[in-house]
């Protein structure tokens, strides 16, 4: 078997990873909050030497796009953004998530849900009176009938690892935020439609030929053995 399908083999893999990282950015290209992906390729020689040694392509990092969507004025008290540096804090099981996505849900029992999940202030879990109006100043505080019953809280991370709708993990801890919080907004998605249909289109065609590659290959090893000369 020839050594040139393993170059084809690592091609196609590196592909498709790339697929379903730019497949994931069009499929959310509506989602509120969400960041967009890039992936990194290195080439690796294996440590070999010389034109004709093997090689093959590699994903050598998937990077998050932490730049901030566009602000959407909504009007809608139940909406909130953050303008400028930070995240909204959720409670996801036993750890505290980040999320960009404040379409918030208010629940029978006055909890706030982000992203499905409990809203947190700085002093646990935010509840507010489910049957009355409440409003959210810049500053996080959260009013109702003019008494202050809790505070957003805003946090940053340096890194985040992405656990889907629109929710993130933080490594290495966080930090406060200085952001500010804006009722009635909601942050848009800040992957390029455009730019992720092109690069959705070039992953395709990087895979067609990652496939013709392989192709080639065993087209090569079929001949090699009907003519009984080794490759």
């Amino acid at each position: 078997m020839s050594r040139d399908i393993y170059t084809g083999y690592h091609g196609a893999m590196t592909a498709w990873r790339q697929m379903e990282v730019v497949s994931n950015n069009v499929a959310n290209v509506g989602t509120h909050g969400f960041k967009s992906q890039d992936v990194r390729f290195i080439v690796d020689d294996n440590g070999n030497e010389g034109a004709l040694s093997p090689t093959r392509a590699a994903v050598s990092a998937i990077d998050l796009d932490m730049r901030p969507g566009q602000l959407e004025t909504t009007g809608n008290a139940n909406h909130i953004a953050v303008d400028g540096e930070g995240w909204f804090v959720v409670q996801g099981g036993q750890d505290e998530l980040l999320t960009r996505n404040g379409n918030l849900s208010v629940q029978a029992d006055g909890s706030i849900l982000a992203a499905g999940l409990p809203l947190l202030g700085e002093e646990g879990p935010l509840r507010v009176e489910p049957t009355l109006d409440f409003t959210i100043d810049r500053n996080g505080q959260v009013m109702q009938q003019g008494e202050r019953v809790g505070k957003v809280r805003l946090a940053f991370a340096d890194e985040l690892e992405p656990l889907g709708n629109s929710t993130y993990r933080a490594v290495g801890g966080t930090r406060p935020a200085t952001g500010t919080v804006e009722q009635g907004h909601l942050e848009r998605s800040n992957v390029d439609p455009m730019e992720a249909m092109v690069d959705l289109i070039m992953a395709s065609r990087h895979l067609e030929i990652a496939q013709k590659a392989l192709q080639a290959s065993e087209e090569m090893d079929r001949n090699a053995a009907r003519n009984g000369s080794p490759k």
